[in-house]
């Protein structure tokens, strides 16, 4: 394995860690769950379909991400 295949793959790693405690949050329907515009005090809350969104658009990003890893 070449040093760049290695750096992706710890790259790829941290990633879809990153994912993964995002989209349990988003799965917990107990959250409140915001969008900051810009910084903290510039938030928007989102909707339950909006919130749809972001979690299919996670779980499609780590399958992608760990389909990439594979072939690595």
């Amino acid at each position: 394995m070449t040093a760049e295949k290695l750096n992706r793959g710890e790259e790829i790693e941290k990633r879809i860690e990153e994912l993964t405690h995002m989209r349990k949050q988003l799965e917990d329907g107990e959250r409140r769950t915001y969008v900051t515009v810009d910084g903290y005090y510039n938030k928007n809350r989102i909707s339950k379909e909006m919130r749809s969104v972001l979690l299919g658009m996670c779980i499609g990003e780590i399958a992608a991400l760990e389909k990439e890893f594979e072939e690595l």
